[in-house]
């Protein structure tokens, strides 16, 4: 494996306790305590729940706010519901932007996808820390000149092993591979001009990749819950077809590197940089 960048120390990582829940609000904010230096981060919700499952589980941005607080990340959150239009009232309101998943492909004729890759060009343009999921790996491979598209191959569903390629200083260097839970159609098939893919596997050869300091982008949910994953494959089987299903299903071990993925996505952030 090849390292783009000199490997930092191995990080270390809380035990996690996943229970923050946040009011719904376009809106939303909720300070992690534990550090002085908390960076203002805008967590851009471009998707949300199935209906079906609104009542049993946390919406988009408040998974990943659950997520930070259970590694004790020192990080102030803010939801900004960019599905319904609503976005920040500059780019440098923040000191760096999450873009969550979504059922929407970066091809679909949404007016708010058109004004949020102009807002991702600016803030890349000014440096400022941009991190994607799923639709938001997606949108910003995109965005800054490559390609993301529905993939041949089908739903990539369940847990799933990547390979390591390359470490960012942001990951420390003791890992050869990483598990996540994916949920997707599309993926990412040309990256955008200097960025280094970081991880793949054969269904899926960008499942993660960064440019320089200013992004990192990941493919699969460390945000997503086994139970959450459950509940939302019953729901899309029959989108995904049943024995794609039952097989994903079966994979769902919480066995997961979602913690670890935190700690890179919050060392991320909060990492040195030059102005």
């Amino acid at each position: 494996m090849d390292s783009f960048y000199p490997d930092i120390s191995k990080l270390s990582f809380p035990n996690p306790k996943r229970a923050l829940r946040a009011k719904k609000n376009n809106k939303k904010k909720i300070v992690i305590q534990g550090s002085a230096e908390e960076m203002k981060i805008g967590i851009l919700e471009v998707g949300q729940n199935n209906a079906k499952m609104d009542q049993r589980h946390p919406h988009y941005a408040e998974m990943f706010i659950s997520m930070f607080a259970s590694i004790g990340a020192p990080l102030s959150c803010t939801a900004i519901a960019v599905k319904d239009g609503i976005f920040p009232a500059s780019v440098s309101a923040f000191d760096g932007y999450l873009i969550t998943g979504s059922a929407f492909g970066v091809y679909d004729d949404v007016p708010w996808i058109d004004q949020l890759m102009s807002f991702i060009r600016e803030a890349h343009a000014q440096k400022i820390p941009l991190m994607g999921i799923c639709f938001g790996h997606q949108l910003l491979a995109h965005a800054l000149g490559g390609r993301a598209e529905k993939s041949e191959k089908g739903w990539g569903v369940g847990e799933r092993k990547v390979d390591i390629k390359a470490h960012a200083p942001w990951m420390g260097s003791d890992k050869s591979n990483v598990t996540l839970i994916y949920f997707h159609q599309d993926q990412v098939t040309e990256l955008p001009p200097g960025a280094t893919c970081i991880a793949g596997d054969a269904f899926c050869p960008n499942a993660i990749f960064a440019i320089d300091d200013t992004v990192f982008s990941v493919q699969g949910h460390p945000e997503f819950s086994a139970d959450y994953s459950r509940d939302l494959l019953t729901i899309l089987t029959p989108k995904v077809g049943e024995e794609r299903t039952k097989t994903a299903l079966a994979t769902l071990n919480n066995t997961t590197d979602d913690i670890i993925v935190a700690d890179w996505i919050q060392t991320f952030f909060r990492q040195p940089r030059t102005a």
